[in-house]
Formats: C-alpha cells, sequence, structure tokens
C-alpha cells in the first residue's frame, strides 16, 4: 500500500508539473488531489525538488541499458553517450518536457540536482574510471552547462543540429577529462546513430497525462 501511495503521489505530480507548471505544482495541492493529509506527501517527498528527482529518474530509467541489450565491458563510453543522447533526444523534442526542463534549469536548487544525478549516471558506467572523481566531476558540470544553454536554444529555434550539438558536447565531456575527443569518435558516432534510430519509449501513459477538464484541481 505504501508503495502504491508513493507512485501515486509522483504520478500526481508529474501530472500537474505538465498541466501547470513547475511553480504552481504545490506539495498541498497534491495531497488535496489525492484525498490524503499533507504529511502522507511530505513524507515520501518532503521537498518538492524531490519529486523533482522522481520525475526525472522516471525519464531517465527508460534510457538505461537493459539487462542483455548491451555487456558493460564491450565500449562503456558508447553505452554512456546513447544513454544521454536518447535522453536528451526526448527532451528536445517533447514540447511539455522541454519547457519543464528549461523551468527546472533556472532554479539553481534543480540545476545542483540534475548535475548531481548525471554525475552519479556518468560513474555508475565506469567500475574502475580512467580519471578521478574530482575530474569527472568537473567534466560534468561543463557538459550539463551546455545541455541546459542547448534545451534553452533548441526550443527558440528550428532546424536544430542535436546530433552535431551533442556530438560537441561529448567531445567537450572528453577533453575536460583530459582525454583526447577524436579517439573516441567512433564510440561517440556509433552512439549518436543508434540514439537517432532507436525507438522512443512510452514515458507518459494515460495515467500521466494531464486530465485537461481537471487541470485547476492539479
Amino acid at each position: 500500500m505504501k508503495k502504491d501511495l508513493k507512485e501515486q503521489i509522483l504520478q500526481s505530480a508529474v501530472r500537474s508539473f505538465l498541466a501547470i507548471g513547475y511553480e504552481k505544482t504545490t506539495l498541498r495541492a497534491i495531497a488535496k488531489s489525492l484525498g490524503v493529509a499533507l504529511g502522507n506527501v511530505s513524507y515520501y517527498y518532503p521537498k518538492k525538488e524531490d519529486l523533482v528527482r522522481g520525475y526525472h529518474d522516471m525519464v531517465m530509467e527508460a534510457f538505461l541499458p537493459k539487462d542483455g541489450e548491451n555487456a558493460p565491458s564491450e565500449d562503456p563510453w558508447m553505452e554512456y553517450f546513447l544513454t544521454e543522447y536518447r535522453f536528451l533526444h526526448f527532451i528536445a523534442f517533447d514540447k511539455k518536457t522541454a519547457g519543464l526542463f528549461v523551468a527546472f534549469t533556472n532554479v539553481p536548487a534543480l540545476r545542483d540536482l540534475y548535475i548531481d544525478t548525471h554525475q552519479t549516471l556518468f560513474l555508475s558506467f565506469f567500475p574502475d574510471p580512467p580519471f578521478t572523481e574530482e575530474e569527472a566531476m568537473v567534466s560534468t558540470i561543463a557538459m550539463c552547462a551546455l545541455q541546459f544553454g542547448m534545451i534553452q536554444s533548441l526550443i527558440s529555434r528550428d532546424g536544430f543540429d542535436l546530433p552535431g550539438t551533442m556530438r560537441h558536447i561529448f567531445q567537450t565531456r572528453l577533453a575536460f577529462l583530459g582525454m583526447d575527443p577524436k579517439a573516441y569518435a567512433a564510440s561517440i558516432d556509433r552512439a549518436v546513430s543508434l540514439g537517432e534510430n532507436s525507438p522512443v519509449p512510452v514515458i507518459y501513459g494515460p495515467e500521466l497525462l494531464p486530465e485537461e477538464p481537471e487541470t485547476s484541481r492539479a
């Protein structure tokens, strides 16, 4: 039952984010929409930022390599680049999510949350990394800053070159790690090619889409 309530809270939050945006969504309104006490919501998600983390993780989970898809030892760089590419490709071309991404990253605490989450994601692909954790964090900060700017630019321009831009972002991460981007060109190219041609997973089922007639309740 507790697990069900936690999932219901996140679903209600996602529905509200998509319907009325981050700023107007409140824990109190989410509790009211579910018919539970505010304490039930804050028990699982003490702050609204925690709901954003849950929302981010829900989307990212759809793009992580599934068991048996790729052997982790084959080319962890390609797997990492592919995961990031598919994640950003979805954000860039799903209008509701792109708008929310911009709203989220204009909040300093959420920018820090995004950076920390993507640092953890990056390190998860390299059990024995050829770089230090500090070097990884510097490269993560640089890459995330470019991603923030990319989505802001993309939603205001037509004909944006996402594959070319993501190649440059990946090359920038490698450069900040002190690695030669040319040595990883094949991994980047394969990741971009697979990312462009991969089927888009269903992120928002009917239970997560805004209920337009009931938007005012969110």
